[in-house]
C-alpha cells in the first residue's frame, strides 16, 4: 500500500509516477519554482515608463526579475495633451500618455485648468461622469486571462481603481 496525501492532487504525472513506481518511498523532487508574477498598472496621464518609475524601489525590494517579473500594461484611452503633468514629459519625453476611462463634468468645470478641476472634484454638487471603464475592465480581464496567472496586481490612481474594480 503506497499512502496518498491531499497535496499530492497538485503534482503532475511525472511527480506522481515517481512516487508510486517507487513504492511511496522514493521522495519526487519538487517541482520548479517559478518567479512571482505581478501586473502593474499605471494611473491617469502615464504610461508603462511612469509605472515601472512608480515601481522601482518595489522592484528592488522584491528581488531579481528571476524573483519577481513585473508586467506593464497601458490604458488604451488617449491622455489630453493639456492635461499631462509637464514634470511627466520632462522626465519621459512627449508620450504618449494614457488613462484607463475617460473622466468628466457636466458642469464644464476646470476643463482646461488643473486646479479648478481638483477644486471641481472636492465640489459634492459637481457630477463627474466615467467614460469606458467598463470596456477597460473588459481589456484588463481579457489581458489577465491571456497573459496571466499573476500572483500580485499593483495600480497607482486610475490603475488602482481598475484593480479595484476588478
Amino acid at each position: 500500500d503506497v499512502e496518498v496525501h491531499a497535496a499530492m492532487l497538485s503534482w503532475d504525472e511525472e511527480r506522481l509516477s515517481t512516487y508510486f513506481e517507487s513504492g511511496g518511498k522514493a521522495s519526487a523532487p519538487p517541482p520548479p519554482q517559478r518567479s512571482l508574477r505581478v501586473l502593474s498598472l499605471h494611473g491617469g496621464g502615464g504610461n508603462r515608463n511612469v509605472n515601472a518609475m512608480q515601481v522601482s524601489r518595489l522592484r528592488r525590494a522584491l528581488g531579481p526579475p528571476d524573483v519577481v517579473h513585473f508586467d506593464f500594461l497601458e490604458g488604451d484611452h488617449a491622455w489630453k495633451s493639456e492635461n499631462i503633468d509637464p514634470r511627466l514629459v520632462q522626465l519621459f519625453g512627449p508620450g504618449p500618455y494614457w488613462g484607463w476611462y475617460g473622466v468628466e463634468n457636466a458642469s464644464g468645470h476646470g476643463q482646461n485648468d488643473r486646479d479648478a478641476y481638483v477644486k471641481a472634484m472636492m465640489d459634492p454638487a459637481v457630477a463627474f461622469e466615467y467614460i469606458g471603464y467598463e470596456a477597460a475592465l473588459d481589456r484588463l480581464e481579457r489581458h489577465i486571462s491571456e497573459h496571466g496567472p499573476y500572483d500580485a496586481l499593483v495600480g497607482f490612481s486610475q490603475g488602482a481603481i481598475m484593480v479595484t474594480m476588478l
